[in-house]
């Protein structure tokens, strides 16, 4: 088997232990699933510290669980659905076309799809998500750039993967992605390429990020996960300070606050010890079926 670097060179433990990976995906026995699982585990959960390594029996146990979830919905059903207005099926059926798992395999499809989530300047941009679904579409939308930088025009694609990265930072949506993107431009000037060679393969994102008083923060993210940096010792207290007061509530959001960004606390009689934070309404709602008991004793 060929070892597939260009879906999972940025995936944690690839690069140190290639053997065990290459054994990984052969016992697994389908590659499109696995594309799959780690494409959706880099862009849809947050990295808290930098990720070094990762355990292989876990990650199998983790991909065969994604089986019966793809069996159940035929990619077609997916397609309508995202036709429809539905943001996370259009996640979904961006999913399918960048792994080709039960899909034909396109880059500019999954762009397609993702980008009506993510990217305001699509034509057929969906206005009303929740912020907690469209960060995902800004680091798959990374992810997709990131991957096929290898191929077609690596320049472009390599800078499109810094914006979008830079995208989801801003939004403190902090995944694998985001942090493998960061320490891969980390010795790069201005989280990429010089200012001349970024006007020539992406002039139109180059005159956003530099009208951006932000454009730094992916780098920002990078240092604040860092041991022994100034900017992560400031995290930690700031985490150890009120750990609430520091990442949105809802079960399965991930955002969490940053110099960028900040969380909005719940106004209800709950103890300010158990307050939760918000990054929007969408989420508050969301969660107060699990929070409502503490609120309203």
């Amino acid at each position: 088997m060929v070892f597939p670097t260009h879906l999972v060179d940025n995936f944690p433990g690839s690069e140190s232990n290639p053997e065990e990976y290459e054994r990984f995906f052969d016992s697994i026995g389908d590659f499109k699933l696995v594309a799959y699982y780690l494409a959706r585990s880099c862009n849809f959960y947050p990295a808290y510290e930098i990720p070094t390594d990762y355990n292989c029996e876990n990650m199998e146990a983790s991909i065969l669980k994604s089986v019966p979830e793809l069996k159940d919905r035929e990619t077609d059903v997916v397609v309508r659905s995202a036709l429809a207005g539905n943001a996370e099926d259009c996640l979904e059926a961006g999913l399918r076309s960048l792994t080709g798992c039960k899909a034909k395999k396109s880059m500019d499809d999954a762009l397609h799809w993702f980008k009506r989530v993510g990217d305001p300047d699509h034509p057929l941009y969906l206005p009303n998500v929740p912020l907690r679904i469209r960060v995902r579409a800004l680091s798959l939308i990374s992810y997709t750039y990131w991957a096929f930088r290898d191929y077609g025009n690596a320049l472009q694609h390599g800078w499109a993967g810094i914006y979008w990265a830079n995208e989801a930072a801003y939004r403190g949506f902090i995944t694998v992605q985001v942090l493998n993107v960061g320490l891969s431009t980390l010795s790069l000037r201005e989280g990429g390429l010089d200012t001349k060679e970024k006007r020539r393969t992406q002039p139109s994102l180059v005159v956003k990020f530099e009208r951006d008083k932000t454009r730094m923060c992916l780098r920002d993210a990078l240092n604040s996960r860092k041991p022994g940096t100034k900017a992560a010792a400031l995290r930690a207290a700031r985490r150890s300070k009120n750990p609430l007061a520091c990442q949105c509530a809802a079960e399965g959001c991930g955002i969490e606050v940053n110099n960028y960004t900040s969380l909005k606390k719940c106004s209800g009689k709950c103890p300010e010890e158990r307050k939760p934070y918000y990054c929007s309404r969408d989420c508050q709602v969301a969660d107060w079926r699990k929070h409502k008991a503490v609120c309203l004793a």
